[in-house]
């Protein structure tokens, strides 16, 4: 036999080499749940730099530095436009101003117009009822005036005005509210003199033929106007200056109930307190649209308890719920 056969084969080293090479190598521990790995800060962006301000040299051929790479010199970075804000304080206050005048004297317009069809020539002979509806259109004029002002801060009209919708329990809390400040004030209020209210009305609503027409702008043009400049446009800008919420309510309810100087005083106090109650309904609930809904409930309520209690405004309800039906129906 030969030596040779009883020795022991030796592995190759080759094969050795080329199995660890071959192998896959282990994967990394993993890390505790609580370390985090430091990331290096992302770098400056420079994309709106095209040139540098002092050599010309063009940036986007270079690394993203905050320096020039030729000049060395810190590369200024195009600053973003700050976002549109809303007119501040005396700004919304004039604008407001201006704008009330713009509706008045568009409802003046309207009222002369009627003058001339109807050939009135004084105040016991105007013909209240058209007078009041189409001085309810003319003052929906009102809002192309508020738009125009509100592009002026490159916003929507939507956004600017607090457009929105809000909670159907929100709505009835609020509701209940203003129909219970209603009231409320009706039993405060009817110890004071409110004959400059009862005239005005009794001659609005005398003219049973234009009721229908009357009630609509009472209930829809007033509240929609007068809610969208003054708990809209004025509330805002008031609000967000250094006034806030506080004189914006405060402010917004003085110059609305001054407007309806036809009342009298016991009622430009009633609809100052009124004012209020719209005011803070429209800070806590950042909608317009729920100060037009409660405004509409208020007008609404109170026109239909004037036309169920006035004696003299026509010869009874029967008269007028006859007058609403042949308008709505034919």
């Amino acid at each position: 036999m030969d030596p040779l056969d009883n020795q022991t084969p030796q592995p190759d080293d080759s094969d050795s080499h080329a199995s660890n090479e071959d192998a896959v190598p282990p994967p990394p521990p993993p890390s505790e749940p609580w370390q985090v790995t430091a990331q290096p800060p992302p770098p400056p962006n420079f994309s709106d730099a095209v040139l540098c301000h002092v050599c010309g040299f063009d940036l986007r051929t270079a690394p993203q530095t905050p320096v020039c790479p030729q000049c060395g010199v810190p590369v200024q970075v195009a600053v973003a436009p700050a976002p549109p804000s809303p007119w501040g304080f005396w700004a919304s206050v004039g604008l407001s101003v201006l704008i009330l005048i713009g509706m008045i004297v568009l409802q003046s317009i309207a009222v002369v117009g009627v003058i001339i069809a109807t050939g009135s020539t004084t105040i016991e002979t105007l013909a209240w009822g058209p007078a009041v509806f189409f001085g309810g259109v003319a003052s929906v004029g009102m809002i192309p005036l508020i738009w125009v002002a509100v592009r002026l801060r490159r916003m929507t009209l939507l956004d600017y005005l607090n457009i929105k919708s809000f909670s159907l329990l929100s709505g009835i809390i609020w509701t209940v509210l203003i129909i219970g400040s209603l009231f409320g004030s009706e039993f405060i209020f009817q110890h004071f003199d409110q004959s400059n209210a009862e005239k005005f009305m009794r001659d609005v609503m005398s003219d049973k033929a234009w009721l229908p027409m009357v009630v609509f702008a009472i209930v829809v043009f007033a509240p929609l106007t007068e809610e969208l400049l003054f708990r809209g446009f004025m509330f805002r800008g008031i609000a967000e200056s250094r006034a806030g919420n506080v004189n914006a309510i405060l402010l917004t309810s003085a110059v609305w109930a001054i407007i309806h100087i036809q009342y009298g005083p016991a009622n430009i106090l009633r609809i100052f307190m009124m004012g209020i109650i719209l005011g803070i309904a429209r800070a806590k609930s950042g909608s317009t649209v729920l100060c037009i809904w409660l405004h509409l409930a208020w007008n609404l309520a109170s026109t239909v308890m004037f036309l169920l209690f006035a004696e003299d405004v026509t010869q009874n309800t029967q008269e007028i719920t006859q007058s609403v039906a042949a308008w709505l129906y034919g």
